[in-house]
């Protein structure tokens, strides 16, 4: 594989570096840590720290417009692996995402949940793969991944990111 030439990776706006004081759940710490493979797609491994209060799910929305595959999503906790679930149900109760994750498709996009599990203070350990990120071009290759959206309801107050090939 050509060297990776990285002309934009990470995206990361302003408004995730805002956060809501009066809200009920809070991710105080995403570390992210993304691997780039020789065949162009990436492993990416997570930790959450979290403290939830309410509702009964944590998604994560990933922006795209039909490159990228995600597959291979796990989630786990200090107990417990999740099960993973063929197709997420966000009309379910608490009780019955609990210990469970899926991926949510969309047009322009994919969305990772899993089930909060249990209130009070938590981390989760996430890993996914996504196929196609690295596109191929004549003088170089590249990516873009837009990795913490605005399109979420609990935004981490803090995140790191290291990447490596």
């Amino acid at each position: 594989m050509k060297k990776i030439l990285f002309l934009a990776i990470v995206i990361i706006s302003a408004v995730l570096m805002s956060f809501s004081a009066s809200a009920k759940n809070q991710v105080t710490n995403i570390d992210t840590e993304l691997i780039i493979n020789d065949d162009g797609s990436a492993d990416i491994y997570q930790i959450w720290q979290c403290t939830f209060s309410q509702d009964t799910e944590v998604y994560y929305f990933l922006p795209d417009e039909g490159k990228y595959e995600i597959s291979s999503f796990v989630v786990w906790d200090e107990d417990k692996t999740y099960e993973t679930v063929s197709e997420w149900d966000v009309s379910q109760s608490f009780q019955q995402k609990a210990g469970k994750c899926g991926i949510l498709e969309y047009k322009d996009g994919y969305e990772l949940c899993w089930g909060i599990t249990e209130y009070g203070e938590k981390t989760y350990y996430v890993y996914f793969r996504i196929d196609n990120l690295v596109t191929a071009y004549k003088d170089a290759d590249a990516a873009y991944l837009c990795l913490f959206s605005e399109n979420v309801d609990t935004r981490p107050t803090d995140i790191s990111l290291k990447i490596s090939l």
